[in-house]
């Protein structure tokens, strides 16, 4: 049987070594018993000291740390964030190759910059020119033919004798 070599950890990528890890377990049939012993001993570094906090914790509180919450609380404290601050995120963000970037250097690189040109362009109209507003025609009472014939107000045919006074 080959000979593994337990990973250390010492806060650097809990992912790869949780993989690593339940390799080991795995291949050597560990019991769920030994699993947080053996792992804890493998800590170094800042990961050791937050293990003498935990158990001397866990210890105090009269529970036993089983390996499902040794897992749960080193994700907690060394595994990446759920979220992330996209304000930060985006702050971080520099344009290094200045205008270069959008000087196609092949045929496929100017395809695609007509095409991003192109979308940019769809959605400026599209924002920027609202839309008539949809709605159906404002409907007029109806009116009877004898009523649309008779005039409401008396009609007056101005000569010019009448405009200038006379």
């Amino acid at each position: 049987m080959a000979k593994l070599e337990f990973p250390r950890f010492t806060s650097d990528d809990l992912t790869k070594w949780f993989n690593r890890v339940n390799q080991f377990f795995e291949f050597q049939g560990t019991l769920e018993a030994q699993k947080v012993s053996l792992a804890s001993y493998h800590l170094e570094g800042e990961a050791n000291q937050w293990w003498q906090w935990i158990r001397m914790t866990f210890r105090e509180e009269g529970c036993n740390l089983s390996w499902a919450n040794f897992e749960d609380e080193l994700w907690a404290h060394f595994g990446p964030l759920e979220c992330e601050d996209f304000d930060e995120a985006l702050s971080r963000i520099r344009q290094d190759d200045g205008i270069q970037m959008f000087k196609p250097r092949t045929l496929k690189e100017a395809i695609s910059l007509a095409r991003m040109k192109d979308d940019q362009l769809t959605k400026h109209r599209r924002f920027a020119r609202p839309a008539p507003p949809t709605r159906a025609p404002l409907a007029l009472p109806p009116v009877s033919r004898a009523a649309a014939l008779a005039p409401t107000v008396p009609i007056w045919r101005l000569t010019w004798m009448k405009c200038s006074g006379g």
